[in-house]
């Protein structure tokens, strides 16, 4: 207990104490303060002690009348330990933020990744899409067109030598009839895997038309196409292909043109389809060029 007119000297108030008991005079409610002494830490806290009808009996003489202000209850306490706590429990919240902060992050990396990654596997299944044709797995029509309209460019700068094939299978229709559209289908997507199959990795082969294949040559003389065109046409003369209704014999038909200077595309493949079709005309099972 502390006073500012004590009856134990004891309890005479130190200066901590006097400016907690003016403060109270003041109507403050309590006071409490962290202090450092000697390298030690200290929490000193005084709370008001009020004056009450028993407090007279003793006190009445110091001037004190009930609900007055007639000292205060000090409490002193070790603070070096509890600050330690402190500290240790701010780095950890520091710590434990930084590693929630982190988590996040990487969680947000590796969705986003995720997500980046769909989009693109996305994007390249539409562009499968929209430039295969979905049955044999070729260039589609359109992707042909385009990359012999880009090879007619390049041609017409470098004066490196173009070719182009058309190839047809023949009686494609009786095999429809005989052997029903699956079958058809399956001798579609056999052919289109030996003409990958025996075409050079810089050559462009494309389901043109039902059964009609656009075969695309960059840097090549017309010699060197028909001698492409003609290992597609000697496989298929040595060997039947298997289908879901037993293998079937195939030919194909073939026109193989090499590209002219100022030459557009519809005019290289129309000299490629004459040949085509007369080919046809002369029976079949033949590569003209």
């Amino acid at each position: 207990m502390t006073s500012l007119k004590p009856i134990n000297p004891d309890n005479s108030a130190d200066h901590f104490e006097t400016s907690a008991l003016r403060r109270f005079e003041q109507g403050v409610g309590e006071v409490g303060a962290l202090e450092k002494s000697d390298g030690a830490a200290r929490y000193r806290y005084v709370a008001p002690l009020v004056t009450d009808a028993s407090c007279l009996v003793c006190h009445a003489q110091q001037g004190y009348a009930v609900g007055g202000i007639q000292g205060g209850i000090a409490v002193t306490l070790e603070a070096d330990k509890p600050l330690l706590k402190i500290r240790q429990a701010q780095v950890f919240i520091v710590l434990a933020g930084s590693a929630v902060i982190l988590l996040v992050i990487a969680s947000i990396w590796f969705i986003s990744r995720l997500f980046i990654r769909d989009l693109q596997q996305a994007q390249e299944a539409l562009t499968r899409l929209a430039t295969t044709d979905f049955l044999t797995g070729l260039a589609n029509r359109m992707t042909g067109i385009q990359t012999l309209t880009q090879e007619l460019a390049r041609t017409a700068r470098g004066k490196a030598p173009l070719s182009i094939a058309l190839m047809d299978l023949d009686h494609f229709k009786r095999v429809n009839d005989t052997y029903g559209h699956n079958a058809g289908d399956e001798i579609l997507k056999g052919f289109a895997a030996i003409v990958r199959q025996k075409i050079r990795t810089y050559d462009t082969a494309c389901r043109y038309g039902g059964e009609e294949f656009l075969l695309i040559m960059p840097q090549t003389s017309l010699q060197e196409a028909v001698n492409v065109v003609n290992r597609v046409f000697d496989f298929l003369r040595s060997k039947p292909l298997p289908t879901t209704a037993g293998e079937i014999k195939v030919s194909i038909s073939a026109g193989v043109v090499r590209a002219q200077d100022g030459e557009g595309v519809d005019q290289c493949i129309e000299r490629a389809d004459k040949l085509l079709y007369q080919a046809k005309n002369d029976g079949r099972g033949r590569v003209y060029g």
